[in-house]
């Protein structure tokens, strides 16, 4: 099974949390058979990268409310649900791209997005935020499914 990791965000401020995350995961060497990609604001070409695996994670900073704290894990069906609301900081997102995907049937069979509130958590990023994505990715990847 082809796997991979996306960071999905661009080399600036709290949009740099998906690239952080997909860096030290795959320099802790915790996961094996995993590609690792940071993809910058990378729109409608989601879907391209996403098609080449059958497990992918993807890992954004995401507009949610205020109130949202700490790591947010969706499986595949909650992430096409929330799909219609928005989630990414980009102007073509990552919601966007999910709800395209899965009106052509064009999604990957496990699929996980892993996020933080872009709204509420601090820049520079704290490291415990980092740390956890990881802990999470680690757990679906290990799995080798999506967490329902």
């Amino acid at each position: 099974m082809k796997r991979a990791v996306i960071g999905v965000g661009s080399p600036f401020g709290k949009d740099q949390f998906g690239w952080r995350v997909a860096d030290e995961l795959q320099s802790s060497g915790q996961v094996t058979g995993v590609e690792y990609l940071k993809l910058d604001r990378p729109g409608i070409s989601l879907l391209d990268e996403m098609k080449r695996y059958q497990q992918v994670v993807l890992v954004d900073a995401l507009l949610l409310d205020e109130a949202d704290k700490g790591v947010l894990v969706l499986d595949r069906h909650a992430l096409i649900q929330q799909a219609q609301q928005g989630l990414s900081s980009h102007a073509l997102g990552v919601g966007e791209v999910i709800a395209l995907g899965s009106a052509l049937g064009d999604l990957p069979e496990q699929l996980n997005l892993v996020g933080i509130s872009a709204t509420s958590v601090p820049f520079p990023i704290p490291y415990e935020s980092v740390r956890q994505a990881v802990h999470e990715i680690v757990n679906l990847l290990n799995q080798g499914t999506s967490i329902c």
